[in-house]
């Protein structure tokens, strides 16, 4: 599916006469209408100017008014996004683009079906201590909803954000891709062909996928294969058998942090490849059902017949062998680097927790030797005044105060 560009300029003004812009190539666009100069957001934002019109949003410079009596009105920008009639693609784009704005939201409202986001650009820094938003000046837009300041969304794991980049990158090679296939082919008519062939491009196994597959299926096959392989990838795949099953010794807290990190790479890594693997086993056997129906059309062992067998057929069965052997030792192989990391993930939470222990036991040493002191002092001071004075009876009254603190450190102790 192919996203909905504009075709509209792009718009730069910065005088007060971008309220007049009313022309059909705006309302139209999948951006939505304009915002007027001085218009008014969640009653305590004014629109100042229209900065630019980008893909997704449109984006205005807007002045906090709670600020003004103070003296000076703070900039900030706001981007008003079109979420009505879109394609889920498209859609997802710009719920995406929304999301990115989280950590530097100051309010969320609509104006006139659009979702307008207001937040902090550059080194403006602003307040946001009233989130309620105080009605500054009568709404013009009807019926604003006001959402208090955007909350961070929790932490991803280091296993999400790597998939994530794997299928963001994929989504990146696809579009490079079809951009190609279509440049290619637009002087033949044949680029609305290719239309819809974005999802098969993202499910496609590269290069360095194929040499991971390669060397996988040699090094798990039961004929001698690695003797065919160059030096190095024999090196390569001999290390791989040694190490696979060996235990590696971490000692530091900074040692387990980075090989948790490496094996949630791996882990990420090897179920995308697993996915893809399973659609690329079942388009190579499609496309040797087809290779085998036309071999059917020339006599067996014609020129025709042996050129399909030994350049079409032939390669395309080894791949398959490579795919059926990936889709048997892929899973073993995520199973036994979750393993590792859930051992590496608990050791490293018992390490920590022995630290964390080990300072709360410090901690205690030096505040019963701070106590210590203290009724040494107390001693001392006591036998510098006189006795039965109030001062005396002061330091007695602080003796047994320290006294009792300290009993209660020895009784956690």
């Amino acid at each position: 599916m192919t996203l909905l560009h504009s075709t509209a300029p792009s718009i730069k003004h910065t005088g007060p006469d971008l309220q007049e812009i009313t022309s059909a190539d705006d309302t139209d666009d999948s951006r939505g209408p304009i915002i007027p100069a001085d218009e008014w957001l969640a009653g305590r934002f004014k629109v100042k100017q229209l900065l630019k019109r980008e893909n997704h949003a449109d984006v205005y410079l807007v002045n906090d008014m709670e600020n003004a009596s103070e003296g000076e009105m703070v900039g900030l920008e706001a981007r008003a996004f079109n979420l009505m009639g879109l394609s889920q693609r498209h859609l997802k784009y710009r719920v995406r683009a929304m999301k990115r704005l989280s950590s530097r939201c100051i309010s969320k409202t609509k104006w006139n079906n659009l979702d307008v986001i207001i937040y902090k650009c550059g080194d403006v820094n602003v307040s946001p201590e009233n989130t309620a938003m105080k009605a500054a000046a009568p709404s013009h837009d009807g019926d604003v909803s006001i959402m208090n300041i955007v909350k961070k969304p929790p932490a991803k794991t280091g296993y999400k954000q790597e998939s994530e980049r794997l299928r963001q990158r994929d989504r990146r090679q696809a579009k490079r891709q079809r951009k190609k296939m279509t440049t290619e082919t637009e002087s033949y008519g044949t680029a609305a062909e290719i239309e819809n062939v974005d999802d098969c491009l993202e499910m496609k196994l590269d290069d360095k996928a194929w040499t991971m597959l390669t060397l996988l299926h040699i090094a798990h096959s039961t004929r001698p294969l690695r003797k065919l392989l160059p030096d190095s990838s024999q090196l390569i795949v001999n290390n791989y058998l040694s190490m696979k099953d060996c235990e590696i010794k971490l000692t530091t807290e900074e040692e387990m942090v980075g090989f948790a990190q490496i094996k949630e790479q791996e882990l990420a890594y090897l179920a995308r490849q697993l996915s893809k693997v399973n659609a690329a086993k079942k388009q190579c056997h499609d496309c040797m059902g087809e290779l085998l129906r036309q071999q059917l059309l020339h006599p067996k062992g014609s020129k025709e017949w042996l050129e399909i067998q030994r350049n079409d057929i032939e390669p395309k069965k080894q791949n398959f062998r490579i795919l059926r052997t990936a889709i048997k030792v892929l899973p073993d192989l995520i199973a036994a680097a979750k393993a590792r990391h859930q051992s590496v993930s608990q050791k490293l939470a018992l390490r920590r927790q022995e630290m964390q222990e080990e300072k709360k036991k410090q901690n205690l040493e030096m505040k019963l030797e701070e106590l210590s002191s203290k009724l040494e002092n107390y001693d001392l001071w006591q036998r510098c005044v006189a006795p039965a004075s109030d001062t005396f009876f002061h330091l007695t009254t602080m003796r047994e105060t320290v006294r009792k603190q300290m009993s209660k450190l020895e009784e956690r102790e």
